[in-house]
């Protein structure tokens, strides 16, 4: 609480040398991941002055010090992230993405985690805004997620995509056996189950 700026224990993970080097498991100093954050939140800014919030990922995000250094260039904007951005992660390990979860939760970062490979199991989005994750069963939704904010802005996706299924493009209509033609609406897509997160 003192000191929010820092990834804690993606640092204490390497210190106690429980990186697993053979999957190329070597974490981006805090001090890297803060000058990348610094070098982007202009432009992340603009974002926000043309759309009123923003989505920011990291498909390998380990601890989550990337996560983190963005979370904080937005405070140092004075830019509430708690309502103006969405954080994406996504991390193979299980242990690690344990440790960004937790990391980013204790930040109120709202967003999710997914858990998977980036390159054979990527996480993908049905909407355009990565509100609603094709695959919500491997996604840890971190608690800010659920904050009427960000659960407005869902229910604002959701109707946008039974919206885009309803769609004269996609009613097609069907020829019965007599000879009537009536339309063929397809069916939805699931809802996202808001569930809250599992207690550790």
């Amino acid at each position: 609480e003192r000191d929010t700026d820092q990834d804690l224990l993606g640092e204490l993970y390497m210190a106690l040398g429980l990186g697993n080097d053979r999957n190329g498991q070597f974490f981006t100093p805090y001090d890297i991941c803060r000058l990348m954050a610094e070098m982007n939140i202009d432009n992340a800014a603009m974002q926000l002055k043309e759309r009123g919030w923003i989505s920011v990922n990291d498909p390998a995000v380990g601890a989550g010090a990337l996560l983190i250094a963005f979370a904080n260039a937005c405070t140092r904007r004075n830019i509430n992230y708690q309502q103006h951005c969405l954080f994406v992660a996504q991390e193979l390990d299980f242990n690690t993405a344990c440790m960004c979860y937790i990391q980013l939760s204790l930040l109120g970062c709202p967003g999710y985690v997914y858990v998977g490979d980036t390159i054979t199991d990527p996480c993908t989005c049905l909407d355009d805004n990565a509100l609603v994750p094709a695959k919500p069963e491997k996604c840890w939704f971190m608690p800010m997620y659920f904050h009427p904010t960000w659960g407005g802005r869902l229910m604002i996706a959701q109707m946008r995509l039974i919206e885009r299924q309803l769609s004269p493009t996609t009613i097609k209509p069907k020829t019965a056996e007599n000879g009537s033609t009536r339309a063929e609406i397809p069916a939805t897509e699931p809802s996202v189950q808001e569930s809250e997160p599992e207690e550790s």
